[in-house]
């Protein structure tokens, strides 16, 4: 509601979901404490893998997902509406 109002005082308003975040894809650099790493690190320790877990996940790349908002921000077309960012499934199990 607050970005509702915003705009109607004539705030210009983007909206922008993006996916879980997967590694940089020219440094490699990825948050070792994020929910799918942390996943994939506990399952390596204990030596089990989650089986028939029906899980997928959306990833997109950060660098990928900051220059789409970069370019969805500089483009006045794009003001006033909401953008969901999807990657490519990846499925864990």
């Amino acid at each position: 509601q607050l970005l509702y109002r915003a705009a109607r005082l004539g705030a210009e308003i983007l909206v922008v979901r993006p996916p879980t975040m997967s590694s940089d894809t020219i440094s490699g650099y990825s948050n070792v404490n994020d929910f799918l790493n942390l996943l994939l690190k506990s399952q390596i320790k204990m030596n089990a893998c989650v089986n028939n877990a029906n899980i997928s996940f959306r990833l997109l790349p950060v660098d990928a997902c900051a220059k789409a908002i970069v370019q969805l921000a500089m483009n006045e077309e794009t003001y006033g509406k909401c953008f969901d960012l999807f990657g490519k499934p990846c499925p864990i199990s």
